[in-house]
């Protein structure tokens, strides 16, 4: 069916524009599950990613003008097990009263396969992880109406990656073992390597005003881990 142009707000303006009149110090919930799933055009399936064990906590939804100030911040701050293994922290800041919605990302995942995240990346980047461990990804940027922009450390070790065909989830044929091997030769198996020192990535990404928060967060975070294992 034909795809659905709409612009999609973030977090200042779902705030804003709530109909009735919002005055909430904090808002905390417990052993939650959050599913995100993006279907790439040309794949059969949608890629998913999940969290459980959530525990979150949004603080700071004011709309109303005789309880806010110019300086009040939404903050936005989770800590759970991403794909049911590896601990992950969130928390993002921003002004209310910010026309940019910009806001400050912080976080961390640590210790999980790589070979976890494969529900999204198959369908949706057409690789698959067959080997490599997360010891630790730490990030730290700034988002708005348009751009992200700052920092990641993602420390890992033994990364070995396989392409996979377009239309099916599988590797098959001289193609795909070609794309593999050029794939391989491209990445880099270890941060740090041996006797070397820990390289950092850049997180540079343009928002897709069609795609909401989650998206907008998660892309920002792997432009920073590309840029991390590419040579």
């Amino acid at each position: 069916r034909p795809f659905h142009h709409k612009r999609r707000p973030l977090f200042q303006d779902l705030v804003h524009a709530y109909p009735g009149v919002l005055s909430v110090d904090s808002i905390t919930a417990h052993h939650g599950k959050i599913v995100y799933t993006e279907h790439h055009t040309d794949a059969e399936e949608p890629g998913i990613i999940w969290f459980t064990d959530v525990t979150a906590r949004v603080k700071h939804l004011y709309s109303d003008t005789t309880v806010s100030k110019p300086h009040d911040t939404l903050i936005v701050a989770a800590q759970a097990l991403a794909m049911g293994k590896g601990e992950i922290q969130f928390e993002s800041k921003g002004l209310l009263k910010d026309p940019q919605n910009s806001f400050v990302c912080t976080g961390l995942v640590e210790n999980i396969p790589v070979a976890a995240f494969n529900p999204i990346l198959v369908p949706n980047a057409t690789i698959e992880a067959l080997d490599g461990h997360v010891h630790g990804i730490y990030f730290n940027f700034i988002v708005d109406n348009s751009f992200a922009n700052g920092d990641l450390i993602f420390r890992y070790q033994d990364l070995h990656l396989q392409k996979v065909d377009d239309e099916t989830p599988v590797s098959k044929g001289l193609k795909d073992r070609v794309l593999t091997r050029v794939l391989n030769h491209q990445i880099i198996d270890h941060n740090p390597l041996p006797d070397d020192t820990l390289r950092t990535g850049t997180i540079y990404f343009e928002r897709d005003p069609e795609k909401m928060y989650f998206s907008y967060m998660l892309k920002s975070i792997f432009s920073g881990i590309k840029e991390t294992v590419m040579k």
